[in-house]
């Protein structure tokens, strides 16, 4: 009995030992070994050893890292073969975990290796470089963004992601004016903009750097290199031939007119059959001869016209062909208009000059009616002032009233035609215009360089309640080129560049003005091409009381009747101002006022200024455009730019047309055009305040567009296919004709 309690007691003194380790290391031969994880886990805190025993060693874990053994505070290692003779703290050691990082760099020869191995967290990730190149960082495969922050867990495969960098070329002119600024990629080519062929006699040649291959910001200016070309001047058997050197780019001058006995100088020309007639209108890139033209004046084909007495003798032999042998002065006279010609005219390239047209008649010019051929004649430093009071059909025009024939290149120049039509009780149709009244035969390459000022004054009333029959009537018809195009009537290659001014009045009464008033053609039925108005029209409405206005006002042509009108364009201002008259109906477009006919391949850049209280059809381009039976009623491929300014009522206001029920197709307007109504007030103390109001429109025809992609030769040509076999087609210039 005494040994079993011995024994119990030795058993609960160890049980007690074992539950403290202070206890356990006062005991004999019983040593304890703490451990310290640092972070590690699944692994005992201590265990006890008997002296001189190996210890049985946990294995712990710690994400991330490898466990690496147990070491003492000292650093010296301790592992399972080691003897314990002592109480130990023992300290678990740890290596991080390492990851095999693979590096793609894309297309480039890089200097970084492309793998390694790399701890979990705490690495350094390469920075590459790329010439043209900007590093925009490491991504994984799958797309997400890895940086130095980021925390590995696994091997893992990283690409460089790329930003190709992007440089500015400009480009500079001759005169060291920048033409563009153009944004290339690295490594690509810049697209040269087009610059003049030829400045100053010396032709382009090259820019100053290679732009085939753009790797940084360059500023490249247009080379041009000074050469001449050489003109022959061949006078054939009659006179010595000479030549002379002109710079490129510039116009050879017209020598001295040839003289010799028992011929006139009938003009140079380009090739030795003497059929294309040089003008001295353009340069040349090559040497260049150019032949003389002499008629014979023994052989009697022409009269040959000197002086002012010989001029007007035509009105004796009007079916004969004359030849002008050089400038012809008038002198001031005051010429009486040739009845009708039927024969030929060659002016050859001279002008007549110093001269007056006063007459009051029904038919009014150099001619009254031409039936003949008319080529290659100016007219010049002339009066043509006319009061006309009596009522019928007249046609004023410089050249002649009425043309039903042909009329070649022939030009008024730096004057100004002054008009007044003036009925009371009666009715009249004026055909008024720089070159031609009434025309029914054709126009080619002529141009007015010649003010046009019309007055024109209705007094009347009603004649007849019944039959509605009217007097005080004006029907007039004002154009640069013509006052009226027939059917019959051509007119190409015409350019006006004047201004015309009409004023409309009452004297008392009812008057009544009907008005058809464009740059080039009042009104038309036939057929106009490569032709252009660059200059403003004006027109005044100074009725106030009573009487009634009509106008159809457009920048190339008043009133399309059917006309087929190709390749025209238009520039300048159209302002009309009313007194205060409420009764006034007007059309008016930037490039026709009213058009029933086909407009094809077209443009007009004109400002709009309507002071009319109301009742006005407004468009940037057409201010109606309307299907009749039997007519075309087509716009296509045309384009408008400008402006609009109003200050009255409108009903039909439009970006591109102000009213239209017929065909309008690829019809463009530039953003950049704009339309406002102009409003003025005055407060009580009689302080006056204009400002500028939205307008709504009306018609949404055409399609707009930013004007800098308009004017690209890409638009013009591929969209609106403007032919360049006609036009000058430039980036960021307006399309002219050739």
């Amino acid at each position: 009995m005494k040994k079993i309690i011995t024994l119990v007691i030795l058993v609960m003194t160890f049980a007690l030992l074992m539950s403290s380790c202070s206890l356990l290391s006062s005991v004999a031969g019983i040593h304890t070994v703490k451990f310290d994880l640092d972070g590690g886990e699944n692994a005992k805190n201590f265990v006890i050893v008997m002296d001189g025993k190996t210890a049985k060693l946990p294995t712990p874990t710690r994400e991330g890292y490898v466990f690496d053994g147990w070491y003492t505070e000292d650093g010296d290692e301790v592992t399972e073969d080691t003897l314990i003779t002592s109480n130990l703290n023992l300290v678990a050691k740890w290596k991080q975990k390492e990851f095999k990082l693979e590096f793609d760099f894309g297309d480039i020869d890089g200097e970084f290796n492309d793998s390694s191995n790399v701890p979990g967290t705490g690495f350094d990730l390469p920075t590459p470089e790329r010439e043209g190149y900007d590093f925009l960082g490491w991504y994984t495969e799958d797309g997400k963004l890895f940086t130095e922050e980021s925390k590995l867990t696994e091997d893992l495969k990283l690409v460089a992601k790329w930003q190709i960098k992007s440089f500015e070329v400009t480009f500079v002119d001759y005169y060291g004016n920048t033409v563009t600024v153009v944004t290339v990629e690295y490594g690509s080519a810049a697209n040269a903009p087009k610059v003049d062929e030829y400045v100053d006699g010396k032709k382009f040649i090259c820019w100053s750097e290679d732009i085939s291959r753009i790797t940084k910001d360059v500023t490249v200016k247009a080379i041009y290199k000074q050469e001449t070309y050489t003109v022959t001047y061949n006078c054939g058997d009659i006179l010595d031939s000479f030549s002379v050197d002109v710079l490129l780019g510039e116009l050879p001058k017209a020598p001295k007119t040839p003289e010799a006995d028992g011929y006139v100088f009938f003009g140079w020309y380009t090739d030795e059959e003497l059929t294309d007639r040089y003008f001295f209108d353009y340069s040349f890139d090559t040497a260049t001869t150019l032949y003389a033209k002499f008629y014979d004046t023994s052989i009697g084909e022409y009269i040959v016209i000197s002086n002012v007495e010989q001029l007007m003798a035509i009105s004796e032999q009007p079916a004969a062909k004359y030849l002008l042998a050089c400038d012809i002065n008038c002198k001031g006279e005051t010429l009486t208009p040739i009845d009708e010609f039927t024969g030929e005219l060659e002016g050859n390239g001279y002008k007549i000059f110093n001269f007056s047209l006063t007459e009051d008649a029904a038919n009014v010019g150099f001619i009254r009616t031409n039936k003949g051929t008319i080529n290659d004649l100016s007219f010049a430093d002339f009066v043509f002032d006319t009061i006309h009071t009596s009522s019928g059909a007249k046609y004023y025009g410089v050249i002649c009233g009425i043309n039903e024939g042909y009329i070649n290149n022939c030009h008024t120049l730096d004057s100004e035609l002054k008009i007044i039509v003036t009925i009371n009780g009666a009715r009249t149709t004026p055909c008024t215009a720089g070159l031609v009244g009434y025309n029914n035969g054709e126009l080619n390459g002529c141009s007015n360089n010649s003010s046009i000022d019309i007055s024109f004054s209705a007094t009347g009333y009603f004649a007849d309640y019944i039959t509605g029959g009217r007097s005080g009537i004006i029907t007039s018809y004002v154009g640069g080129i013509c006052g009226y195009i027939t059917a019959s009537g051509i007119v190409s290659e015409c350019d006006n560049h004047a201004d015309i001014s009409v004023i409309v009045e009452s004297l008392s009464g009812y008057g009544y003005n009907y008005d058809h008033i464009g740059g080039i053609t009042g009104a038309g039925e036939g057929h106009m091409e490569n032709s252009s108005s660059v200059g403003n029209i004006y027109v005044t409405d100074t009725i106030e009381i009573v009487g009634y206005v009509s106008m159809y006002v457009g920048g190339a042509i008043g009133h399309s009747i059917n006309a087929k009108i190709e390749n025209t364009y238009v520039h300048g201002e159209i302002v009309i101002d009313a007194a205060g008259n409420d009764d006034v109906d007007n059309r008016i477009g930037g490039f026709a006022g009213y058009n029933t006919g086909k407009i094809y391949g077209c443009y007009s850049k004109v400002n709009i200024k309507d002071n009319t209280p109301v009742n006005t059809a407004i468009g940037s381009f057409v201010g109606q455009h309307e299907l009749v039976s039997g007519h075309e009623s087509f716009i296509n491929k045309c384009f408008a730019l400008g402006s609009i300014e109003i200050t009255g009522t409108h009903t039909n206001i439009g970006y591109f047309a102000g009213l239209s029920n017929a065909n309008i197709k690829d019809a463009y307007y530039g953003d950049t055009l704009v339309v406002n109504k102009k409003v003025t007030t005055e407060d009580e103390n009689g302080e006056i305040t204009e400002s500028v109001e939205a307008v709504e429109m009306t018609n949404d025809i055409g399609e707009v567009i930013a004007e800098a992609d308009l004017l690209t030769v890409d638009f013009i040509e591929n969209t609106l296919y403007f032919d360049r076999d006609i036009w000058f087609v430039y980036d960021g210039k307006l399309p002219v004709l050739k």
